[in-house]
């Protein structure tokens, strides 16, 4: 949507990708035999957010948002099986903001801030490899202060 708030320029996108389950289950001794390399999780639902504005001239401001919920679990029939293998896959929010000036014709400034809240993502790594990752190492809350010069 273009125009949102007319007095600062406000546009904002919003993209969702919901994940649905099937009732055509694999047989369990299936699954267990090999549940690394056939068994992917998926989030039930994950969702971006962008706002961009340019409430003063010569100012972009930029605020990103992205969500996923806990990953689909209704395939595992088992408690323990699920809690070893989801322990730590529950949804999570993060956000980043980005603001840039144009200082002259050519030249800009900006201040990015990522991951805000410091959020880890939860889910497992997969490599494309037959196994996932078992470390999966993030960057938290990072900031970045720069210049940008265009070349005409």
């Amino acid at each position: 949507m273009n125009d949102i708030v007319k007095s600062i320029h406000m546009n904002g996108e919003l993209s969702l990708t919901f994940a649905k389950s099937s009732e055509q289950f694999p047989e369990l001794l299936q699954l267990a035999g090999n549940y690394i390399s056939n068994f992917k999780l998926i989030p039930n639902h994950y969702g971006q957010l962008r706002l961009s504005m340019q409430p003063v001239k010569n100012l972009y401001i930029q605020v990103t948002s992205i969500w996923e919920s806990s990953w689909l679990r209704i395939i595992i029939p088992f408690k323990e099986l699920y809690n070893d293998i989801i322990r730590d896959k529950d949804g999570f929010y993060s956000m980043d903001v980005v603001a840039n000036y144009k200082i002259g014709s050519n030249l800009s400034s900006y201040f990015k801030v990522s991951n805000i809240f410091d959020e880890r993502y939860g889910g497992p790594v997969y490599s494309g490899m037959n196994t996932p990752l078992p470390y999966d190492p993030q960057i938290g809350r990072s900031f970045r202060i720069g210049l940008t010069y265009t070349l005409n």
